[in-house]
């Protein structure tokens, strides 16, 4: 698969503190982050997870009062689920 998420990773390197990746395209967006961060000096701790409950768990045990957390789907996340609600429903 050849997707391009270069503009993503520079959107994530110059924003976030924190990554947390899970699904098929996740090693792709970590190598493209990892040589924004190797470019800008920029540091940003980055998780890998299985599931998106588990992307939950660790954003609430990384983040602190005041953080923003944007459960950010790319591509083919939306195939595992009906619609958006039924997303949110399970991490409920």
């Amino acid at each position: 698969n050849n997707y391009n998420y270069n503009k993503l990773a520079t959107s994530i390197v110059n924003s976030c503190k924190v990554l947390i990746l899970e699904g098929e395209n996740s090693e792709i967006i970590e190598e493209q982050v990892k040589e924004k961060l190797r470019r800008t000096g920029n540091k940003i701790d980055i998780y890998k997870s299985n599931t998106l409950e588990e992307s939950v768990k660790i954003a609430q045990k990384v983040s602190v009062k005041g953080d923003v957390i944007l459960l950010s789907p790319t591509t083919t996340y939306y195939t595992k689920f009906k619609n958006y609600e039924e997303m949110g429903e399970s991490i409920n």
